[in-house]
């Protein structure tokens, strides 16, 4: 009898141990999915950029960093360049999800070293990307409308 609880217990414990780790696969799924489509929505917005809207393009950039804790965003009005929607980061490499974006890959103007521009046209803005390196923060991605 002593034998079947134990059994039982311990079949119990595995097949809690195991729903739980399926419901962490799923939560990491779901999260992985969010930021890819927050990335190329946040694209979009700054292409349709006009004075008004900074709002929702910040709110898309504070998403994007509170879900990849690699990035962190600074608002249009911030202090390392007003007006401009900035990234920043530790490594280039973290910079990576938005460069692959098809976007990126059709608009690449110049590289000098690890500095890089992209120029990014719509009906409505040109708009220049940046990655350079910042001396205080390390790299940084910069938005401006130009």
């Amino acid at each position: 009898m002593i034998w079947f609880l134990k059994g039982i217990s311990i079949f119990l414990s595995l097949f809690l141990l195991g729903s739980c780790s399926l419901q962490s696969e799923g939560a990491a799924e779901n999260e992985i999915d969010e930021t890819a489509f927050l990335y190329p929505e946040f694209i979009d917005e700054i292409l349709l950029f006009q004075h008004d809207n900074h709002d929702k393009i910040d709110s898309i950039g504070f998403k994007i960093a509170e879900i990849n804790d690699s990035l962190f965003y600074h608002p249009y009005t911030n202090n390392i360049e007003n007006n401009a929607f900035i990234f920043s980061a530790t490594k280039i490499e973290f910079f990576k999800p938005f460069l692959r974006l098809d976007v990126f890959k059709e608009s690449f103007v110049a590289k000098d070293g690890d500095y890089q521009v992209w120029r990014m046209l719509s009906e409505v803005n040109k708009i220049e990307a940046s990655v350079e390196p910042h001396p205080t923060i390390g790299w940084v991605l910069v938005f401006r409308k130009i």
